[in-house]
Order: C-alpha cells, then sequence, then structure tokens
C-alpha cells in the first residue's frame, strides 16, 4: 500500500489517503508489534488507572471510567489512524487461514466509518467555518462547564459527592482546549531567547571573597573544626558574613565589573518602576494595617518570641544557621530579623509580626518580574493585584512565621532564572541561582519544593522548548545555588542534626508508619486520598477544624466565586505546558499539592504558601488569556472591571468577612484560653516588678506561651497562670508578695474571687479589655494592685 498526499480544502494541510492496491495474504494480517518503551508505559499507565479506580469513591469511579470510555470511543471514530486500521480489518477470512481472527459483519464496519467520516465532515466544517464565532462559542461552552464546576465543588458538599463537578471540569477544560485549537492562538506565550548567551568574565577575587565569608558563618554555627571560642562570636558578625558572602559570590559570577542599572539589563521605563513601587506600597499597607489588634492570638508566635529573648540573653552570641528547637526546627535567621524588627517598630505584638509583613511584600516585585519574563506586562500587573489581595497571603503574612519567607526568595530565584531564558545574560542565572540559595535558611517546605520544582520544569524544558535553555547560564546559576545555599548544610551537618527535620517528622517516618499498620494496598489508598484532598484545598476544601490556628475560615484558598477564573487559568497552561509559562504554572500546582499530600496533615493552608505566587499566575492567565476569546469588543474595559472585581472582592472578604470568622473560631478553639494573650498585650504599661496573676475557672493560658509573649514585650515583669481552685488564701499568705504591685486578671463573672483578692489588696476599679470578647462571657478584667501591706484590719470590699 503506498500513501498519496491531498490537499485539504478547508485547512489547506496536506491529509494523508492511502491508495488502494491488491495486497498479499501475508500482508492483510500485519503483525502488531509495540515497542519495549511503549509495552513499560502502558503498563505503567494502567497500573495507575487501577490505582486511581480502586481509591476514588464508587460513584466518582464510574463516571471517570465513563468519561474514559466516550473519549476513547470518540477518539476511535474521529482519528484517521485509527479508521484507517478499522478499514483493514479482515472481514472475509479464507478457509485455509491458519490465523485465528475476529470477523466483523461488512455492515459494522462500513457503519462505524460512515459514522467517522460524518462526524470529521461535518462537524469539522462547522467548526472551521467562522473560527472567530466558533471558538467564542466554544469558550462560553467552556465557561458554563467551570462555573457549573465551581458550584457543585462549593464547600458545603460532601467528598463523596464531588463526581459531578470532576465532570464538569473535565468537560470544561475539554472545551476550553477545543477553542483554543479553533482559534489557532498558540503565539501568546513567548520561548526561550534565540540570542547568544552574553557571557562575562568571571572575578574570581570577589567569587573566593564571598565563599570565604560564608565559610566562616557556616563554620561558627556548625563548629566542624572544633576551633576554641568559635561560639563567642555575635549574631550581628555570622548574619553580616552570610548577606556580604551572598552578595560577593553573586557579583563575582555576574560577569560585571560594576553591578549598575544598565550593566545589568535592566532597563524600565519610569512609569513601570512608579507602577513597581506602587503595587508593592499597596501590599505593605494591607499587610501592616492594624496588625498588632486583628489578630490577638498567639498563633504559634511565642516560638519565635523566645528565639528573640534566647538571642538578647545570650548577649547576642548565639548560633545562626542551626534550628533552634524541635517546634521551631528552622535556622534561628527570622528570629533575628525579628530581633531587629522589634527594635525599630517597639516590643510590640505589631514588631514581632512586622518582619513576615515586610518580607512577603517582596514576593509582589517578585511574581511581578516572573509575569513580566514569562507572558508581558498586562499579565504581571494582574498577578501581582491577586496576590497582594489574595487573603491566605494577606493571613499567613500578618502573623509571625516563617512559613511566608518561602515563597519570597522562591518567587525571586525563579524569576529570574526565567529573565535569563529570555535575556542569556549570566547576571540572572547568578543573582536567580543566589536566590534560590537563600530559600534554604528558612522552613523546610520551601528548602525542598523549589529546587525541585525547578529542576523538573528546566529538565522537561531541555526536551520541549527550542532554543533550549543555555546550559552555561544554568551552570552559573547551579554554582551560586550551591555556594550560597551550603552553608545551612554545612552547619546542620556539622551539629549533627537532621537535615530536613520537619519532612522526616511529617513525611517520611509518618507513611512508614502507615503502610506498616495498613498494608501495601491500604497504605497505597490512603496516600491516593491525602494527595486528592490535598489538591482539592485549592477550590473545595476550607481549612480542617485542627489547623483553624493558621488560616481558618470557611473557604478555600481560592474564593469560591472566582474558582471558574482559577480553572480557566490553569486549563489555558494546561493546553500551552509546551510553552515555559504554561509549563511551570502545571509543574507548580502540581508539584506542591502532590507534596504537600504527602505530608502528615495535607488540609492546612500554611504548607500551601509555597503555591500561593502559582494560584495567583494561574487567575491572571484565566483572565487575560481567556477573556478575548470571550468578548471581542470592549475588552480592555471589561478586563479592568473584571480585575478590579477580584481584587477588591478578595481584600473586601478577608477584612470584612474572613477576620470576624476566624477570630470566632479561634474562640471555639481556644475556650477559656481565649483572653490571655489579649491580656498580656494590656500589661506593656505596668510599673516594673509588677506580678501578673491570670486566674480561670481551668489553666489560664499556656504558661509557657504567656512567657513568651510577656519576656518580649517587658523582661522586667512576672506572670503566673493559675486554675482558680488553686488561687486560695493559702495561696495569698505564702505566694502573693505585699511588697509589690500585682495585676490581677479575672474573669469577669467570678465574683468569689474578685471577693477574696479584695480581702488582701486594696483595689483600683477594673479596667475591661477595648477589643471585643475573646471568648463567650469569659473577658478577662483586670484589678490593679498597688503595693503595700495587708489590708487594713476591718476593711471591706464590696463590688459596687
Amino acid at each position: 500500500m503506498s500513501i498519496k498526499s491531498l490537499p485539504d480544502p478547508m485547512t489547506d494541510q496536506m491529509l494523508y489517503q492511502p491508495e488502494e492496491k491488491s495486497v498479499t495474504p501475508a500482508a492483510r494480517f500485519p503483525a502488531a508489534r509495540m515497542s519495549g518503551k511503549r509495552m513499560l508505559w502502558f503498563a505503567i499507565a494502567a497500573l495507575a488507572l487501577c490505582v486511581l479506580f480502586v481509591s476514588l469513591p464508587p460513584t466518582l469511579s464510574r463516571q471517570l471510567f465513563f468519561v474514559l470510555m466516550v473519549s476513547s470511543v470518540t477518539y476511535a471514530f474521529t482519528s484517521p489512524r485509527v479508521r484507517d486500521q478499522i478499514r483493514r480489518l479482515p472481514i472475509d477470512v479464507p478457509q485455509d487461514a491458519q490465523t485465528i481472527s475476529i470477523r466483523f459483519p461488512r455492515w459494522v464496519v462500513r457503519t462505524g466509518v460512515g459514522i467517522s467520516s460524518a462526524i470529521r465532515k461535518y462537524l469539522l466544517s462547522w467548526l472551521l467555518t467562522d473560527r472567530r464565532a466558533r471558538s467564542q462559542q466554544m469558550t462560553v461552552a467552556a465557561v458554563t462547564f467551570l462555573a457549573l464546576a465551581a458550584f457543585s465543588f462549593r464547600p458545603a458538599v460532601p467528598y463523596e459527592q464531588l463526581g459531578m463537578g470532576t465532570l464538569f471540569m473535565i468537560a470544561g477544560v475539554a472545551t476550553l482546549g477545543v477553542a483554543l485549537w479553533i482559534a489557532q492562538e498558540d503565539a501568546a506565550l513567548p520561548l526561550p531567547t534565540a540570542l547568544a548567551y552574553q557571557a562575562g568574565s568571571i572575578n574570581w577575587v570577589l567569587l573566593m571573597t564571598g565563599a570565604a565569608m560564608l565559610f566562616v558563618a557556616a563554620e561558627v554555627s556548625g563548629n566542624v573544626m572544633r576551633a576554641p571560642d568559635v561560639f563567642q562570636v555575635t549574631i550581628h558578625f555570622q548574619f553580616a558574613m552570610l548577606v556580604f558572602g551572598s552578595i560577593a559570590v553573586t557579583w563575582g559570577l555576574s560577569g560585571v565589573s560594576i553591578p549598575t542599572l544598565a550593566s545589568l539589563g535592566w532597563h524600565m521605563e519610569k512609569k513601570e518602576f512608579l507602577l513597581i513601587v506602587g503595587l508593592t506600597l499597596l501590599a505593605l499597607v494591607l499587610r501592616l494595617v492594624n496588625l498588632d489588634n486583628a489578630v490577638r492570638f498567639m498563633i504559634h508566635e511565642d516560638f519565635f518570641a523566645d528565639i528573640v529573648n534566647t538571642i538578647q540573653w545570650n548577649d547576642y552570641r548565639f548560633r545562626m544557621l542551626l534550628p533552634f528547637s524541635d517546634y521551631a526546627p528552622q535556622p534561628v535567621i527570622y528570629g533575628y530579623l525579628q530581633l531587629g524588627a522589634s527594635a525599630l517598630f517597639g516590643h510590640t505584638l505589631f514588631g514581632l509580626r512586622a518582619i513576615s509583613a515586610i518580607l512577603a511584600t517582596l514576593t509582589i516585585p517578585g511574581i511581578y518580574l516572573l509575569a513580566r519574563s514569562l507572558a508581558n506586562r498586562n499579565v504581571a500587573i494582574i498577578a501581582a493585584l491577586f496576590l497582594i489581595t489574595s487573603p491566605p497571603h494577606l493571613h499567613i503574612s500578618r502573623l509571625a512565621l516563617p512559613s511566608i519567607v518561602d515563597p519570597v526568595f522562591g518567587t525571586l530565584a525563579i524569576a529570574f532564572i526565567a529573565r535569563g531564558l529570555r535575556s542569556n545574560r549570566q547576571s540572572d542565572f547568578a543573582i536567580g541561582g543566589a536566590m534560590l540559595g537563600w530559600s534554604q535558611y528558612w522552613v523546610d517546605a520551601g528548602r525542598v519544593f523549589f529546587p525541585l520544582l525547578l529542576v523538573a520544569w528546566l529538565g522537561m524544558g531541555f526536551y520541549l522548548w527550542r532554543p533550549r535553555p543555555s546550559l552555561r547560564g544554568l551552570l552559573v546559576a547551579a554554582i551560586a545555588f550551591a555556594l550560597v545555599g551550603l552553608p545551612y548544610y554545612y552547619a546542620v551537618s556539622g551539629s549533627g542534626s537532621p537535615l530536613f527535620p520537619r519532612v522526616d517528622n511529617a513525611g517520611t517516618s509518618y507513611w512508614l508508619a502507615r503502610f506498616n499498620d495498613l498494608g501495601f494496598t491500604n497504605g497505597v489508598i490512603e496516600v491516593f486520598r491525602s494527595i486528592s484532598y490535598s489538591f482539592l484545598h485549592y477550590f473545595h476544601n476550607p481549612e480542617i477544624r485542627e489547623a483553624w490556628l493558621y488560616y481558618g475560615g470557611d473557604q478555600p484558598l481560592v474564593l469560591i466565586w472566582f474558582v471558574p477564573v482559577l480553572l480557566l487559568g490553569a486549563g489555558y497552561a494546561l493546553w500551552r505546558w509546551r510553552k515555559p509559562a504554561g509549563l511551570l504554572v502545571v509543574l507548580w500546582l502540581f508539584v506542591a499539592a502532590f507534596g504537600i499530600g504527602l505530608a502528615r496533615v495535607s488540609g492546612t493552608s500554611i504548607r500551601f504558601t509555597v503555591a500561593f505566587p502559582a494560584l495567583a499566575l494561574a487567575l491572571a492567565f484565566g483572565v487575560y488569556y481567556t477573556l478575548p476569546l470571550l468578548i471581542h469588543r470592549f475588552r480592555r474595559v471589561v478586563m479592568i472591571v473584571l480585575v478590579s472585581v477580584i481584587a477588591v472582592g478578595q481584600a473586601s472578604y478577608y477584612f470584612g468577612i474572613h477576620l470576624p470568622t476566624y477570630n470566632r473560631q479561634l474562640r471555639e478553639l481556644f475556650g477559656a484560653c481565649g483572653g490571655s494573650t489579649d491580656a498580656i498585650l494590656r500589661s506593656g504599661d505596668f510599673a516594673p516588678g509588677t506580678h501578673i496573676y491570670l486566674i480561670g475557672p481551668a489553666q489560664a493560658c499556656d504558661q509557657h506561651e504567656a512567657d513568651a509573649l510577656l519576656q518580649f514585650m517587658r523582661d522586667d515583669l512576672t506572670l503566673v497562670a493559675i486554675e482558680r481552685q488553686y488561687f486560695t488564701d493559702e495561696y495569698f499568705e505564702t505566694e502573693v508578695p505585699h511588697g509589690q504591685d500585682a495585676a490581677f486578671y479575672v474573669w469577669a463573672d467570678d465574683h468569689e474571687m474578685i471577693e477574696r483578692i479584695g480581702r488582701h489588696f486594696r483595689l483600683n476599679a477594673p479596667q475591661y479589655s477595648e477589643f471585643p470578647e475573646p471568648a463567650p462571657g469569659v473577658n478577662f478584667v483586670l484589678y490593679y494592685a498597688q503595693a503595700q501591706p495587708l489590708a487594713r484590719p476591718g476593711y471591706q470590699f464590696t463590688l459596687d
């Protein structure tokens, strides 16, 4: 059989049609062959499908099987390759044939071929007659399907009933792919540049000097050489060595003599520069407003207040690169920055949390640069606005937790390397590698995730992109990453501590124990369910009750009203996976959810901080790249309105709905301990040496948490948290000093305790909190007593 090419009148492309020729009996039954590589992939896919069908709920499994079956039949009737194979199926078999084959009636084959030809003729003719109108109609259908998916994924729907939402989501993404195919829009996302690599000479003096500084910082913490008096070096000196060493290494590898804006290739219009500054300031204001009073609870922030206190108590001689404790297994760098922020803003809750807000704000210029390099300026503006007002990013950046710093340096690293793919400048790769090195000094999530993400992205890019990324540039980035990030691993290895304590405790050890208890099959099923639950946290699952402490609320990471936009953007990135931007967004969202699903608790938002920039990018793609397919006139006006609605809606939701809901959830979670942080914050103006007593029906608060916050604020005050049943008259006589001021925090309705204290101290008028009740009916009332002897005989305390 020979092949001849015929022009297709609708597409002007060459179609391949077989010529009919007589064939020998041997040629009518060719042996079916499949390469070993294809057989291996087929076996892997079949095994994955089996595990998938077993793990999913029965309803969802049946629906997914139905989708696969319909897709297979559709492909069989529309694919020219399969159609030709159907034509060649044996219809008449000679009587003496040795091969046993299935006999197909002639009418079945003709019917199938006729249906296939009709579908291809009339459906393609309809789709390609008016591409603009058909693309618009397909986009409308996609938006409709995805809106129905968002409705089906609303948080009130149980996990077992998500099958219909999954079907709508698959249909919407598939319909969007048809719309993009009809529109022939494939040039919106750029590929790596074809410019020659702009190499520069390495400054070996700066490079070696920077490496030496980094080694000094690492040796002080690790003390591998067992040098005497090495721990007498102050933490200020260690931080200076780390920062200036990183700058020297980056400068030395950048290939520029003097790093100016011109030599680094940063040619930016004044309007764009002012725009970036304005977006950054807007993000900073939203994160600093009412920072100390919006959430008057300690959200595991006492551990980091402990770091600040410990650094001060040790006269600033502290090993900076080692984990602080089992509860805060991160380097002390974050606590050191908190120390500087508290010196600037005061030893208050605002000062403790300010560094998180400041560092999180740096993600905004990072995502702008990333979207500018991968797409264009409009996408960069939209993505930055969506991240600025993202409720989970807003919330976690307003707490004194280092998890929000992970996406800062990870996003900057990807942004500069993406810029290097467009410019091929050695300096961009050097800065990107250094930023990736700085991602190693915070939480385990970013320490593991961003290097893996970059390796997967660039590795697949070598196969997909033409021209390929510059090997010389990536080598420079790898060297910068290794030199800047190595001090942490050197110090931790020298001290004998685990390199990734969170990964080991919350992931590896946990799943090994679970597999041992459940067996392999049930263990695989539980892993799959955990991973699927992690994916659903993007657009279905609110925070689980056990993790209300970190984010809470009743919405997933993306507000349910904007889930169709998220799915549109993710679907667009999926159909453009051969482009750097599309591949990055798909990998970012997938790898993050997959990795978090392997953690012991996958339903907590604090673990998803590494994915926040990717969610903003997906939302930006959903608005910018799919809206032109939907609306042909007044696109710019509609896009501005839609972006404004999403950005303002996110910010309004966070401050108007989420924060009240979150505080209510914390009151329910903390119970009787709800007012302890508020009470300690009200104690900042007490006289030196004042003894503070928190008295409640149960232990008023965690003693460690209360001491950490109080010592951060004032180190000349003492605190005792005690249950009311132990605060007796004997306790007054033996434990409560009467020669110093005392402050008693008592429940508002505990009249018996108030009268008991009044028998021993002359109390001032009661002072109430200026803020809403931390817990229903258990707000602390302050009774302050100045230093004096026991109350004079005959003194009678009354409540009026």
